[in-house]
């Protein structure tokens, strides 16, 4: 059983089902259709003046004010001003005699407006980007090809949004889904290795990364360490140097340096000794200062007696003035 209420309820329904599929059957006719807006305006004001032959004298008629005594009347226009200025153009009637009273004229204009219809913006069909494919994965030594049991990986896009992540124990080896036509980021630490980065591109079924070890015994020299003229004290330049090597220390817990000084030639042995000696303190210090535990670092000077260049040349003593990093 349904109610009137329910009925009249439905009823409208329908009604406003209709109203809408109407107002969309127009919109579209609207959208389809060419819209054309055009205006007529019919004036009518044309002038036709008869000749005047006197019908049945068949003389010439009397020469009149109309054409200026020649004997032939002629077509006059006249504006209001000529037909009652003169009695001359009267013949005793209420009107010109050459005149007629009929007068017709015809002007007009068209315009329109179109207007085209709008098209319909269809949007291009996105195309999807492969689906992500299984990749294997392998962190391996660079000298002895074993692979690394124990290492941080990250990987990550050309944006720096983290992809994969895992610590790697017992085994170098790691499976994570990527597509394969994609460019990627790899960052891997492990310990005694040096802090691994690569950009890989078109990856295929195995991601072999390969690390350097950090030896014992293993030099290199510290660039961008600078000192005030002979003294000890480390200038405000070389602080982006001291944080790089704290860095380098702090992801290498395993790893303990020896910090050599060097000089050139010019001052005597003694001198050159001692302040190679405390120039390579001041840079522990400075380490110790940035967080590095003491027990990892040590220090020593030895002057001039291992030279890299020759000092008979300014380039050559600034070659030998340095500060070396030796793993231990």
């Amino acid at each position: 059983w349904i109610d009137k209420k329910e009925i009249a309820k439905r009823q409208q329904q329908a009604k406003d089902r209709k109203n809408r599929t109407r107002k969309g059957v127009r919109r579209q006719f609207e959208r389809e259709t060419p819209r054309i807006r055009a205006a007529v305006f019919v004036d009518y004001g044309m002038t036709n003046i008869n000749r005047n032959d006197n019908s049945g004298s068949g003389s010439p008629s009397t020469p009149t004010a109309f054409d200026g005594g020649m004997g032939h009347d002629k077509p006059v226009l006249f504006d209001n001003r000529n037909l009652l200025a003169t009695s001359a153009a009267f013949d005793g009637q209420s009107r010109p005699r050459c005149v007629t009273p009929f007068m017709v004229g015809v002007k007009g204009s068209i315009f329109w407006d179109v207007t085209k219809p709008k098209r319909k913006y269809y949007p291009p069909t996105p195309v999807l980007p492969p689906a992500p494919q299984l990749i294997s994965g392998k962190i391996i030594d660079l000298e002895t090809k074993q692979e690394i049991k124990e290492a941080q990986l990250v990987i990550t896009d050309t944006l720096n949004n983290t992809l994969f992540a895992k610590n790697l124990r017992g085994s170098g080896r790691f499976d994570t889904k990527l597509r394969r036509q994609g460019t990627y980021r790899v960052f891997v630490a492990a310990p005694k290795y040096q802090k691994h980065k690569e950009i890989v591109s078109n990856v295929g079924d195995t991601l072999m990364v390969y690390m350097q070890p950090i030896k014992t015994g293993t030099s290199f020299v510290v660039k961008n360490i600078y000192f005030n003229t002979n003294d000890t004290s480390l200038t405000a330049e070389s602080n982006k140097e001291l944080d790089k090597q704290a860095k380098f220390l702090k992801e290498n817990p395993n790893v303990n340096i020896t910090i050599v000084g060097h000089t050139d030639s010019r001052g005597s042995d003694e001198y050159n000794l001692k302040l190679s000696e405390g120039r390579a303190v001041s840079v522990m210090r400075a380490l110790i200062d940035r967080g590095i535990a003491p027990e990892r670092l040590k220090a020593e000077g030895r002057g001039e007696t291992q030279p890299v260049a020759s000092n008979e040349t300014e380039e050559g003593r600034a070659e030998n003035r340095r500060i070396e990093i030796e793993v231990r």
